[in-house]
């Protein structure tokens, strides 16, 4: 027979903690906020390839420098990242971290013969954004997160906070944003070439949280509310999808310079979110009591801005140095459907602003040894407006390439990042610390016939 507990635990399901679908602008700027591109050597430069571009890689960066490349080409990579993150909540610190190793990119580059000039395509596939993210804490807390529930005959609301409990949360995000990608370039005169690059883009994010709250000290003994342990898992799947296309042209000062320029056009992407919650409650007498599971799906969908990009390449002798700029309006962002979201644009016209993302790199040639020693800086700017400076993500790079013969070629880059951010959520209303560290590396084949 069901306890008297466990009968009025059953007619209170929906006044204790529910997993509530509520899409905010974070929800919105995280799809592209942290995107990195990729290609070894175009990372190895710090992202400063605007001006370079000519890989298949251009056809992210700068689709108008495939017009240099005067072979066909055929492209791997592969990337590992590690991201670690410190976590300091109510004085207590945490260290996690994760790994992810992905297949990154396959594409093909091929020149279609000319009496002059130059006519390039290419096709393929690459990965631009990791979702990648984790963030476990445990601390002491008696701040008041709305757990409560009337668990006697009198109907009376017992609050399963004001006492000090220890709350614990560990958060996972797996996933990526990729890009399928369809190029072209062509030269327009002898000096300038003009690109064009249509994307279709298909991203997946797997979240999870696992949340505990228990009752460590014995404040709560008293009948019926003797509470023990809380737990809660949420998990939401979500699919990215949407269309978008790149307009870029190149400006080659002879052998000495490059001049790089970019559009690319608005994206509406459409995002299908399948959502779980399930929790329990357990008792000091043995009691315990499984909620009824919260599931379903959501379907909305989310305009990002558009972005201008500008960049230069300057090659004096063995050395060529480079840099590029990226301008997006993130306050311009905006949810399309459906009508209940549209109040948060109000929101994020307020909060979020105009960011100027900029790289800088450079590239030592070794002609004794076919090799190349890179390095570079990129700086992703918070789109938030009153962000902390030290929000900023800031990422150091390192690469390396070497000619194994007159077809094949290796390259190598190391991404170090590193910033931070602060964190809460319904369950751990207290603002919690975050530094994170970031670690990826990439390792591209490339041969060329």
């Amino acid at each position: 027979m069901k306890s008297l507990r466990g009968t009025l635990l059953t007619a209170a399901t929906l006044l204790f903690s529910c997993f509530a679908m509520a899409q905010s602008a974070v929800d919105a700027a995280r799809i592209l906020d942290l995107e990195t591109g990729f290609g070894a050597r175009a990372l190895g430069m710090g992202g400063a390839y605007l001006g370079v571009g000519d890989d298949y890689s251009a056809a992210y960066w700068n689709p108008a420098g495939l017009a240099l490349m005067k072979r066909s080409e055929f492209y791997l990579e592969f990337s590992h990242l590690r991201f670690t993150n410190d976590v300091t909540y109510q004085t207590e610190l945490t260290s996690s971290s994760t790994n992810a190793t992905k297949f990154n990119a396959i594409g093909l580059v091929l020149p279609v013969p000319t009496v002059q000039g130059s006519l390039v395509f290419s096709l393929g596939y690459q990965k631009v954004k990791d979702f990648d993210y984790i963030n476990q804490f445990r601390g002491i807390s008696d701040a008041d997160n709305g757990l409560s529930l009337p668990v006697d005959t009198t109907g009376q609301l017992y609050d399963f906070f004001g006492e000090d409990v220890q709350r614990g949360e560990s958060i996972t995000d797996e996933g990526g944003m990729n890009q399928y990608n369809l190029s072209g370039a062509i030269d327009i005169s002898p000096n300038i070439s003009f690109g064009m690059a249509l994307n279709y883009w298909a991203g997946k994010s797997e979240y999870r949280l696992e949340f505990s709250q228990d009752d460590v000290q014995n404040n709560f003994t008293d009948f019926p509310a003797d509470f023990d342990r809380y737990l809660e898992t949420r998990s939401i799947t979500a699919d990215y999808s949407s269309f978008n296309a790149v307009l870029s042209g190149m400006y080659r000062l002879g052998r000495l310079a490059r001049l790089g320029v970019t559009y690319a056009t608005p994206m509406k992407f459409n995002i299908n979110e399948t959502y779980f919650q399930n929790s329990s409650l357990a008792f000091d007498n043995g009691d315990s009591f499984e909620f009824e599971p919260v599931e379903g799906q959501f379907e909305y969908d989310v305009q990002i801005p558009f972005e201008v990009g500008t960049g230069a390449a300057v090659y004096l002798g063995p050395i060529l140095a480079s840099g590029s700029v990226r301008y997006r309006d993130w306050s311009q962002m905006k949810f399309k459907s459906p009508d209940a979201f549209k109040s948060e644009n109000s929101e994020i016209r307020s909060t979020y602003g105009e960011t100027l993302r900029w790289n800088i790199g450079g590239e030592f040639s070794l002609p004794l040894f076919d090799a190349k020693l890179r390095a570079g800086y990129m700086k992703i700017p918070n789109p938030l407006k009153d962000a902390a400076p030290e929000t900023d993500r800031e990422f150091y790079t390192l690469g390396a390439g070497i000619l194994l013969d007159r077809y094949l070629r290796v390259d190598f880059a190391a991404m170090l990042g590193k910033w931070q951010r602060e964190s809460n959520d319904d369950l751990a209303p207290e603002v919690s610390a975050e530094d994170i560290f970031y670690r990826k590396f990439l390792l591209t084949f490339s041969y060329r016939f």
